[in-house]
């Protein structure tokens, strides 16, 4: 599972594409990107999710699919997925008004799904970890994890126990209860 490794901006794609329940891998959608061909895995849901104006590259016409995501990033793909506005204004003492991301940030924390660090901050920069994107897609979707039914599982993943901090949160989106 490695929930604290960071997410690369083709999962991300790949997360969304699949939730939107539009998506499908037997159709091709066309990418414009210069690094991302049609050999690879994440070639369609590129497509699709560009398409839906989810997910966007570089000036350089650029994706990086395979680059970490970072939380400002991932913020503003969730925002465009839910066909949400910027919001002004700023939550975090570490988001500047004026930066990029800010408005993906606050719309996200107005909507009461993320909540920043416990220090005040949000630390935008920062790559996001598996852990941060799933607990951050289970309140987008509305997926409360069962604690007493996952208490009663035994967890998949060896590298995972219920001391971490999103332990219900991975498991009810791993598995099925």
């Amino acid at each position: 599972m490695f929930p604290t490794a960071a997410m690369t901006r083709a999962e991300v794609t790949k997360i969304v594409s699949v939730l939107s329940g539009g998506y499908d891998a037997s159709e091709k959608y066309p990418s414009s990107y210069n690094d991302v061909t049609e050999e690879l895995w994440y070639y369609n849901v590129i497509g699709y999710a560009s398409a839906n104006g989810w997910v966007k590259g570089y000036l350089d016409n650029s994706f990086c699919p395979e680059n970490t995501i970072t939380r400002g990033e991932f913020a503003a793909v969730i925002v465009r997925y839910l066909e949400a506005e910027p919001t002004s204004g700023t939550r975090f003492t570490d988001t500047d008004e004026d930066a990029w991301y800010t408005g993906y940030i606050t719309a996200l924390a107005d909507m009461g799904l993320v909540k920043g660090y416990t220090d005040g901050t949000y630390q935008p920069d920062r790559e996001i970890t598996r852990a941060e994107g799933i607990t951050l897609i289970n309140r987008m979707i509305g997926r409360e994890p069962d604690k007493t039914a996952i208490d009663a599982m035994e967890c998949p993943f060896s590298d995972l126990d219920s001391s971490h901090w999103a332990y219900y949160d991975i498991m009810a989106a791993a598995c099925e209860y």
